[in-house]
């Protein structure tokens, strides 16, 4: 009897390592819902779409795929975007991933701009550049001006 009841526990375990290494479990608004792999794993065996934001589900490109199959992209973060993308006839992973590119070049750019401003403070302060500017608009001004009234005599 107590090797019958290992043999169940053990199959037990061994379906529940089965179905979770070929199945997905998300949490969803509207509850938990299974959606089939494809392949055999142990990634993303449960993912709560409930505290998810969009700039994750490039870690969960699979995911997403396997959803949109389900017609299920309503539980996903900007769903209704990646649904609209989907209908133009745009692969919604090369959507994400090309989101998380424009992401990383807005985030470089914001850091380029950032060493910039600092450096630009630094040499402002070593060379008074704005009173040198200030400078130079007020000569070129009166040049202008200067110019101006010999044409006028002219």
């Amino acid at each position: 009897m107590k090797i019958f009841m290992f043999i169940i526990v053990l199959l037990s375990i061994a379906g529940i390592c089965y179905f979770g290494a070929t199945h997905y479990t998300v949490n969803t608004s509207d509850g938990i819902k299974f959606y089939s792999k494809g392949d055999i794993s142990f990634n993303d065996v449960y993912i709560d779409m409930t505290t998810m934001n969009f700039l994750d589900l490039r870690h969960h490109l699979k995911l997403v795929s396997v959803m949109a199959s389900h017609n299920d992209l309503k539980y996903v973060p900007g769903g209704e975007n990646l649904l609209k993308l989907q209908k133009a006839g745009r692969d919604i992973c090369s959507a994400i991933s090309a989101f998380d590119n424009e992401l990383q070049l807005s985030n470089s750019l914001r850091e380029v701009t950032r060493i910039g401003t600092e450096k630009y403070n630094e040499l402002n302060e070593k060379y008074d550049l704005e009173k040198k500017a200030k400078d130079a608009a007020e000569y070129l001004k009166d040049k202008a001006n200067k110019l101006n009234k010999w044409l006028k005599k002219q």
